[in-house]
């Protein structure tokens, strides 16, 4: 399975992510769906790292994000012990800007975030120009995506996290639960996992469980 990783900056805050439907997460950080309209003031910036990224891989940076990421300008240190920094390639706007990525478990790869950094949504400026083509969901033999138009809502979001309560489940298993217990939306599963674990109802391993 496939996932995107993004970092997001809130309240002055640096958090990295692992995105399942990029689409969600950006109408979530920009206070566009309606179960996020009471978060205070939103995201200051998204920044999509990575795209069609192994989702094993995309949650073990995830997890070795380092929030203190330099960011000081002409600051291109190599800090071997925290496992690497991720320096934005492309976009002269990340100049001097690196995000940490602390190193691995004992006998992890160990291997370090080859990304290119593309700034999605700055409050103030909106999405970028190219947003819609960036959180497309990639269909590359993926299904469970939500149709444009047709996203689950907050009621939705509950009775999935609902069902999930108290369960470790592999893809499989997330998928043959909602065909069973909840069909109508088992063709929206990664829609819901991402709107689920953004509201903080569920969490995404290399599985989807509880918090």
């Amino acid at each position: 399975m496939r996932a995107s990783l993004y970092a997001v900056k809130a309240r002055g805050q640096w958090q990295a992510f692992v995105s399942l439907d990029m689409r969600a997460d950006l109408l979530w950080w920009t206070g566009k769906y309606p179960m996020a309209a009471g978060a205070p003031e939103g995201a200051e910036e998204l920044i999509l790292l990575g795209k069609s990224l192994p989702l094993g891989q995309a949650v073990t940076w995830r997890d070795q994000f380092d929030s203190a990421r330099g960011s000081r300008s002409g600051d291109s240190r190599s800090e071997d012990r925290t496992g690497g920094e991720l320096k934005g390639k492309s976009d002269s706007k990340f100049e001097g800007r690196a995000w940490r990525f602390r190193a691995g478990e004992p006998g992890s790869s160990g291997e370090r975030p080859d990304l290119t950094p593309v700034r999605l949504y700055v409050r103030g400026e909106g999405v970028h120009p190219q947003w819609a083509e960036l959180c497309s969901p990639d269909r590359d033999g993926e299904r469970g995506y939500a149709e444009a138009g047709h996203f689950p809502g907050p009621a939705d979001v509950e009775r999935f996290a609902a069902l999930l309560a108290g369960r470790l489940l592999l893809q499989p298993e997330l998928r043959g639960l909602l065909e069973d217990e909840l069909p109508e939306l088992a063709g929206s599963w990664r829609t819901l996992a991402q709107l689920a674990q953004l509201a903080g109802l569920a969490a995404l391993t290399s599985g989807v469980a509880p918090p």
